[in-house]
């Protein structure tokens, strides 16, 4: 953050560490209590000199082995207060020390898998697949299923015995199984603001053990489907249902009705994102799936992010179609009737059915029809995808204005420019293909991408003028006039862009 002489910024930082705490003793019986070593900076480690700091720790038990001593420095029953220290130079480090009783569960996924499967008959159905390791004290000696059964609280006390799972209000046709079976050990709670449902694994976890299990529901389509002009959006969270869980490995996949294009997505963190596509029963080209993929979650990823996308008017009754054309082909087949004469088994009958298509230049015609309107509609995916990485480039010119994070827009504005670049690519090798099926707009279609070239030159000049004036501390109506040129040069672009694009069949 970038602030000019004499003024001051306030900073507040928010971050998530995984793996900090770690078991010590690293292995313990099945009765013994779990122990944590945190380790830390009693101090604020900052390139700059620190005028007065206070650190405050809150423990989640009340049963201290040690604590490490930095005067001046306080204790409550789970909250322990280092300073206020006066004036530290920069980098200024005193190592903390804090051994005490944890043993709430130490659930972390190793994968973590959501399928989103959206269907305009009324239905979402999501489907979880978890492989949970007990991240804690491994267990050491035999497990005694006797006196666990007899006393789990004290020939338990690590291990983690249920997990919570929390699905929207409406989930219903909810499932917990693995590779064995159903498992029937689950309790759900209805309430208006959600829906809760105990699992409980086929045993207890002790540290060091994993279980592997799927968790299901549907939810009602207008609960997370919404339709605009512009298309349809599916509004659904990203993390996992089972609370206070964090994932090594995530991978989000979200599979569209047959016949979806113009996609996008938008998470409010950084994913890798890529799209593949899925067949089921009756399907001919297939579902396109969007694929979001994530190292190292935490529960403050669990927040909701959207898909839109545009569909075919009649994508609904597709199968419905196909199914009555099978029909009326089987009954134009020809069907010739063989008799088969053996001295063991007598007369045999069977059928021949002669499924020869011819391919004349009629299909020939349709085919490449076929393939001309798919790499229209790859086009127009390829367009929105631009479209959403210019509205990036906005984006992040709206937060150096606001917040003068001129590093930040620095790596925004070259992320912008290497995506731009591979979606140019991407666009040049449509344009040639639907050159050589001869499509009717092709001219039309290179003074589009002309157009475009144009449109990210232009942005990207304004934004890297926009990140000089803030450098040198420009008055804010001083840079809007400076800017205004390059501004109107871009909304003429959009426009002529615009007239272009409602001149050209996509269809």
């Amino acid at each position: 953050m970038l602030a000019c002489a004499g003024e001051k910024t306030k900073i507040e930082l928010y971050v998530v560490f995984t793996r900090l705490m770690v078991p010590f003793p690293k292995k313990i019986d099945q009765a013994d209590p779990q122990r944590v070593l945190y380790q830390d900076n009693h101090f604020f480690l900052t390139p700059y000199v620190t005028e007065q700091q206070i650190t405050s720790v809150t423990l989640p038990s009340t049963l201290v082995e040690s604590v490490s001593v930095e005067q001046p420095s306080s204790r409550t029953d789970y909250e322990i207060t280092y300073g206020p220290y006066g004036e530290k130079p920069a980098f200024s480090e005193s190592p903390m020390r804090l051994h005490f009783e944890n043993n709430a569960p130490f659930a972390r996924a190793l994968t973590f898998t959501r399928e989103i499967q959206v269907s305009h008959w009324g239905n979402v159905a999501i489907e979880e697949t978890y492989l949970i390791q007990h991240d804690g004290a491994k267990h050491k000696g035999e497990f005694s299923r006797y006196d666990y059964q007899r006393n789990a609280k004290a020939n338990g006390v690590s291990a983690f015995k249920k997990l919570l799972a929390v699905l929207p209000p409406r989930a219903r046709s909810m499932y917990y199984r693995d590779e064995i079976g159903n498992i029937s050990s689950s309790h759900v709670r209805h309430s208006d603001e959600k829906t809760e449902m105990d699992v409980l694994p086929r045993y207890p976890l002790f540290g060091g053990w994993k279980i592997d299990f799927m968790l299901g529901f549907s939810l009602p389509l207008p609960e997370v489907l919404s339709k605009t002009p512009e298309g349809r959006i599916l509004n659904v969270s990203f993390g996992p249902s089972i609370q206070d869980l964090w994932a090594d490995e995530v991978t989000v996949s979200v599979v569209l009705p047959e016949g979806s294009h113009s996609i996008e997505s938008t998470v409010p963190f950084a994913v890798e994102e890529s799209r593949g596509t899925k067949f089921s029963i009756l399907d001919t080209v297939g579902r396109p799936v969007v694929v979001l993929k994530l190292r190292n979650l935490v529960p403050d990823h669990n927040k909701p992010f959207t898909v839109t996308y545009k569909s075919m008017p009649l994508g609904a009754l597709r199968k419905p179609i196909l199914l009555s054309m099978g029909s009326k082909v089987l009954k134009v087949m020809r069907v010739e009737k063989v008799l088969l004469i053996s001295s063991s088994v007598g007369v045999l009958r069977y059928l021949r059915l002669d499924l020869t298509l011819a391919k004349d230049e009629h299909w020939q015609a349709a085919e490449d029809k076929e393939r001309a309107r798919d790499a229209m509609h790859s086009l127009e995916r390829a367009y929105s995808a631009r479209g959403a990485i210019l509205k990036g480039l906005d984006t992040a010119l709206l937060k150096l204005t606001r917040t003068r994070a001129v590093e930040a827009c620095l790596t925004a504005r070259a992320g912008v420019e290497a995506q731009l670049k591979a979606t140019r690519e991407e666009v040049k090798q449509i344009t040639d293909t639907l050159e050589l099926l001869g499509h009717k707009d092709i001219a039309k279609l290179r003074e589009l991408e002309r157009k475009h070239h144009e449109k990210q030159v232009q942005a990207l000049q304004v934004c890297a003028l926009k990140i000089d004036y803030v450098k040198k501390c420009v008055d804010p109506k001083v840079m809007d006039q400076k800017l205004r040129g390059g501004e109107e040069k871009l909304a003429a672009v959009r426009q002529e862009m615009a007239e272009l694009l409602a001149a050209i069949d996509f269809s």
